[in-house]
């Protein structure tokens, strides 16, 4: 066993015992938070289908958190779910400001075609996962009232 593998505790218990328990292990980044080498085409078809399920995932889950319990930073009015997709969009537009700094930097950077080629790849899959709720919820709703 690797002694940087392992951590070794004193027990409280008498005759000098001790307890050995694995360190953590680094957790890994699961298949929709890894970084894809786009160095052929099946890569690309793979980091394709990556950012169309990480975009369904993200617009999944933000919807489960509008509809969420309330939040320790909110009060009775601001965890209304219609209050939290006001407050959304309030956020949205402070983001904006921060476009012209962010192209700056872009155009700055290594490869600013490749960066901005991963943006709006990013783009169309938070835009194709919000599609693919909304087409669900219609289905379900279409279902549930005939």
């Amino acid at each position: 066993m690797d002694s940087a593998a392992v951590t070794i505790t004193p027990d409280a218990a008498p005759r000098g015992m001790v307890t050995i328990t694995p360190d953590a292990a680094p957790e890994q980044p699961g298949w929709l938070d890894r970084e894809i080498p786009l160095d052929s085409y099946p890569a690309a078809w793979e980091s394709g289908a990556q950012s169309l399920v990480r975009g369904l995932r993200d617009a999944v889950s933000g919807a489960a958190q509008t509809f969420g319990p309330q939040q320790p930073d909110e009060n009775a009015f601001t965890s209304i779910p219609l209050v939290r997709m006001v407050r959304g969009f309030g956020k949205t537009a402070q983001q904006a400001t921060e476009v012209p700094g962010a192209i700056s930097d872009i155009n700055q950077s290594a490869d600013p075609l490749g960066t901005y080629a991963r943006v709006a790849q990013d783009t169309a899959g938070q835009g194709a996962g919000q599609a693919g709720l909304a087409l669900a919820t219609e289905g379900a709703a279409a279902f549930a009232f005939p």
